[in-house]
């Protein structure tokens, strides 16, 4: 993990057990703590059954089937709190169940997937502020100094330098990191690991590349015609448009040795060594087929 600490994931709960009585590691003295959020699930429910319910009834109702802690969800409108019909259910057991049973009815489970968590010091995200090494910045202007609730100076984000909030929604660096919570909680793994397997799917933007790979030159292979045809008999210079060549089907390029430049097009490229056939000159090699041993050197590059 990034503070130097393994995190262990154990197949039976009996391996669990004998972890976490264990004391030293290849002779070195070790603590071994349960993970404070792998080793639970949470998960929302909504009905309209439960706008009678509060959180002491849902949760006493429900820790039979592993509940141990309900939040009900408040909204405010209009200067006033009121109570939804939305509940966040945590319960004991990594896994999320589909359903769950509350008085006669079964109520599906979907996945509770957090906002980004945010520093209220430094502004950035994927921490708190008791944790935080950065200086206060103004989550309004971006600037250090003052608070945000006093700042009057137009909006500049902390973290993507964009005209919001540094906690606005619209901030490519919000929806990022809430892509990152969505895959911490789907997969069910670290905050870590989420935001490295997000970084990876996520395509480098093009200001974010450097010049070195925009400027470095492609190498593409093209066939070229070396010789134009002579016109048809009966046909005369005057003509304005001249017959389009045939393209070939395979050219013979000749590997360069040395710093002198390249042959006329016109000129015959003969291997330095002598070929292996006899003293035959080689054959093209029909359509598909591969080419013959007499050709050192030479590379068939197809026109078609």
């Amino acid at each position: 993990m990034r503070n130097g600490t393994l995190l262990v994931e154990c197949a039976k709960e009996q391996h669990s057990l004998c972890l976490l009585k264990s004391t030293t590691l290849a002779g070195i003295p070790i603590k071994v703590t349960p993970h404070n959020s792998l080793n639970f699930s949470r998960g929302v429910i909504r009905s309209q059954d439960l706008e009678g319910s509060n959180e002491e009834e849902m949760l006493e109702n429900l820790s039979s089937q592993g509940v141990t802690v309900v939040k009900r969800i408040s909204t405010k409108r209009n200067g006033n709190i009121i109570q939804t019909n939305t509940y966040i259910v945590t319960f004991n057991k990594p896994e999320l169940p589909k359903t769950i049973k509350a008085g006669f009815r079964l109520i599906p489970v979907s996945p509770y997937i957090p906002n980004p968590l945010r520093c209220f010091q430094c502004q950035r995200f994927g921490h708190s502020k008791n944790v935080s090494k950065g200086k206060p910045i103004c989550a309004r202007c971006g600037q250090d100094g003052h608070e945000s609730e006093t700042c009057q100076l137009p909006y500049h984000c902390a973290n993507c330098k964009g005209a919001h909030f540094a906690y606005s929604r619209e901030c490519p660096l919000w929806k990022k990191e809430k892509q990152v919570q969505q895959v911490k909680t789907e997969k069910n793994i670290s905050y870590p690991e989420a935001r490295k397997l997000v970084e990876i799917a996520t395509p480098v933007p093009l200001f974010a590349t450097s010049f070195a790979n925009i400027a470095k030159p492609k190498t593409v292979s093209v066939a070229c015609q070396t010789e134009l045809p002579l016109p048809a008999s009966g046909q005369t210079g005057s003509s304005t448009k001249p017959p389009i060549p045939k393209k070939p089907e395979f050219i013979a390029l000749g590997t360069q040795t040395s710093s002198s430049l390249v042959p006329e097009a016109a000129e015959e490229i003969v291997p330095e060594t002598p070929p292996s056939n006899g003293g035959k000159p080689p054959t093209l090699p029909p359509k598909g087929g591969k080419p013959p041993k007499n050709f050192p050197n030479l590379v068939y590059v197809s026109g078609s």
